[in-house]
């Protein structure tokens, strides 16, 4: 992939360039040789024939108008026809909920050795244009919709999690306006590393479970679009011994928007795709993550059990009681009354003898 030329710019502080996501081992479009299983996830569940949907032909009409407009004027015309909005938002799709501009825990980003960072600088705030995961308790609640997790599951997942505001996205995009100077190249480095802090978070959700995750596990989906076109990616983490984890992304499947030709049938494909990503996230992933939180809250709960009070030291004993024997002496001293005087000081007994004196006189 070709660095963008110098007319192009960085009109963003939030895009990354090439050379900082690779010094933080984040590679895109490679063209790499998916992993086995992930390979066979995709021709089998993503890549799975089912019927068309209506989407692709609203797509098709609104693509010239939202190419014709501002970003985000086009982004709020065609999004939700590309992507989902779940039953908490006011659309069809249960279980999920759909966010615009999330902010994603830096601490999933992956990490650089020191004098790399000081060339290249630290990774930029992951934040995609669109995110898509599950809905939480309390927001379920308030819409009257079932929701993915129990209560008591997002509790034991409470601790530094990816966004406070949905949970585990499975399909995030980047938006692009076509008249704009930025394009899928620019899409594609910020999909990058969000979806590398993504896999991050899932790969440690299971990982605390002292479970060692496939890569199908924790693969992410991702869209990117210049409003002319759309491409469809897949993200994934692989490890190697004694190295820092890798993170790659790759192109599965792209089309116009407003379809030439035949070329429909390419677009009510890529929704298809779309949509088989939707029923995994929602059916057996979602499975595979509730089982990974409770096998982390008995993880917990046993920790918690078997947790032996710290005893303390015999010398810290023995210093306690001394501590506590002059406490308790000090105590007694306090309560005493105070000693009588030594028979020995004098002014006690010239008081006595002047007084036998005025006596004396008296008498005589």
């Amino acid at each position: 992939m070709a660095p963008p030329s110098a007319s192009e710019g960085w009109s963003r502080k939030s895009v990354d360039g090439e050379a900082k996501l690779e010094a933080h081992n984040i590679y895109v479009n490679q063209k790499r040789a998916l992993p086995a299983d992930l390979d066979l996830h995709i021709k089998n569940t993503i890549r799975r024939a089912r019927e068309t949907t209506p989407s692709a032909s609203r797509i098709a009409e609104k693509a010239p108008r939202a190419a014709a407009t501002g970003e985000q004027a086009a982004i709020d015309l065609i999004a939700p026809d590309i992507l989902f909005r779940g039953t908490a938002d006011g659309g069809s799709e249960a279980l999920i909920t759909s966010l615009p501009k999330l902010n994603l825990h830096p601490k999933y980003l992956p990490l650089a050795d020191a004098v790399v960072v000081e060339d290249t600088g630290s990774l930029s705030q992951a934040q995609p244009d669109t995110a898509i995961g599950y809905v939480r308790c309390r927001d379920a609640s308030r819409a009257k919709v079932e929701a993915p997790l129990t209560p008591e599951q997002e509790r034991t997942i409470i601790k530094d999690p990816l966004t406070a505001l949905l949970h585990f996205p499975f399909l995030t995009a980047q938006w692009k306006g076509y008249t704009g100077s930025e394009g899928h190249y620019h899409a594609s480095l910020q999909g990058a590393r969000d979806s590398t802090c993504i896999v991050n978070s899932l790969y440690e959700l299971y990982e605390s479970t002292r479970h060692i995750p496939s890569t199908v596990d924790t693969c992410h989906f991702s869209v990117t679009s210049n409003m002319d076109t759309a491409k469809l990616w897949v993200h994934w983490r692989e490890n190697k011994d004694n190295a820092a984890p890798q993170h790659y992304m790759e192109c599965i499947h792209q089309a116009f928007l407003e379809p030439i030709e035949d070329t429909m049938a390419i677009l009510e494909s890529f929704r298809k795709r779309l949509r088989n990503i939707l029923d995994y996230a929602t059916g057996p992933r979602l499975v595979s993550i509730r089982h990974a939180i409770d096998a982390l809250q008995k993880k917990k709960e046993t920790e918690t059990a078997t947790r032996v009070p710290s005893v303390p030291s015999s010398s810290s004993s023995k210093a306690r009681s001394r501590g506590a024997s002059q406490s308790s002496d000090r105590r007694r001293q306090a309560h005493m009354p105070p000693p009588s005087p030594p028979a020995s000081q004098s002014a006690p007994q010239r008081k006595r003898a002047r007084t036998e004196d005025l006596d004396d006189v008296e008498r005589q």
